[in-house]
């Protein structure tokens, strides 16, 4: 199939037990529910010069608003962005933030993240950076990084992430 079509999906399901998929089709980032009448697919994001590739997360707010943490790479001059992104259709529509972007001569992604909303709805990420270290960031106040909280560079073989909580707001603690 088409570069990227259906690969690196990620499930969750809202709280009147609607799932929700987001997942990779060629150079988008998409968001399908299903509703009573069918599947309903949007688009989060689109690249036009570079497919998007590597995890993605989901999560479901208290709102049944879905937050999709995702990877993306732009070619800019001489260099590329390689960005962590959040985005939510909180407001109705969907909006994209950088939680994360470093300039290289090649593509990198930041890879293995891992989502969890807490009671307040603020978006909690764990991810690999593309130099090698493991990261959070939080967007209680703006994206905030909290750099280097692993003292070791570690490889892909060493940390996979994974969320599963339907009430973060009992397991998170700073």
């Amino acid at each position: 199939g088409p570069l990227g079509c259906g690969e690196w999906c990620a499930i969750a399901v809202d709280s009147i037990g609607r799932p929700h998929i987001a997942y990779y089709d060629n150079l988008k980032i998409m968001h399908a529910t299903k509703l009573p009448t069918g599947w309903q697919s949007e688009m989060i994001d689109e690249n036009t010069n570079l497919a998007p590739r590597g995890d993605l997360s989901l999560a479901i707010d208290g709102s049944n608003n879905a937050h999709v943490v995702y990877h993306w790479v732009a070619i800019e001059q001489n260099s590329y962005e390689n960005y962590l992104k959040h985005a939510t259709n909180a407001t109705g529509n969907w909006v994209n933030e950088k939680i994360d972007n470093r300039s290289t001569a090649y593509a990198i992604y930041y890879e293995h993240n891992s989502l969890v909303l807490d009671g307040n709805g603020s978006a909690h990420v764990a991810y690999l950076g593309v130099d090698g270290l493991l990261y959070y960031a939080t967007n209680g106040d703006g994206w905030i990084k909290k750099d280097n909280w692993l003292s070791y560079q570690v490889s892909e073989c060493d940390w996979y992430s994974s969320s599963s909580f339907s009430n973060a707001s009992k397991y998170y603690q700073e």
